[in-house]
């Protein structure tokens, strides 16, 4: 156990008076970072949102207002600046009124979109999307669940395939 404890302050000792030296240590220049080879994007942002729909869900048409926030994720291939992965986010929530009876309902929305792909010269990749809409009565009158998936398969030749 002693010689243990000797090796590991005689390690901590030496890894210390190494970041004091001026040409290795913390304060030294850094060395040419090489050229990244994709290059990340994030955005975020919200967004407004007013509609009118729903009528074939809930027997008339409901006006939607809310707030959509928004959020953006790539990767770019520096050299061919193409996109190799995008992610595309939304997430939705908000008010409804019938422009009928005057009920009132909560809305929520979330959409998720995932493109891959490892060239854009030879456009081959997977696209999946999905997406979930809540209509929700704050009374009697009945809900509405949307749901929706996708899943794209793009060949060599750029040709999808759902």
């Amino acid at each position: 156990m002693h010689t243990a404890r000797t090796l590991s302050l005689g390690l901590l000792s030496t890894v210390l008076l190494g970041a004091c030296n001026p040409d290795s240590g913390p304060m030294a220049p850094a060395p040419a970072s090489p050229e990244l080879l994709s290059a990340p994007f994030h955005d975020s942002f919200r967004e407004p949102i007013d509609f009118v729909g729903f009528e074939d869900c809930v027997g008339e048409p409901v006006r939607i207002t809310g707030q959509a926030h928004v959020t953006i994720n790539l990767v770019t291939a520096t050299e061919t600046q193409s996109n190799q992965h995008t992610v595309f986010m939304v997430n939705v929530n908000g008010t409804g009124v019938g422009q009928v009876t005057g009920r009132t309902y909560r809305y929520h929305e979330a959409q998720r979109s995932v493109f891959e792909s490892p060239t854009a010269e030879a456009l081959h990749g997977i696209l999946n999307d999905h997406i979930v809409v809540r209509l929700v009565s704050q009374g009697s009158a009945p809900n509405a669940v949307i749901r929706v998936a996708f899943h794209f398969i793009f060949t060599g030749q750029g040709v999808p395939k759902l």
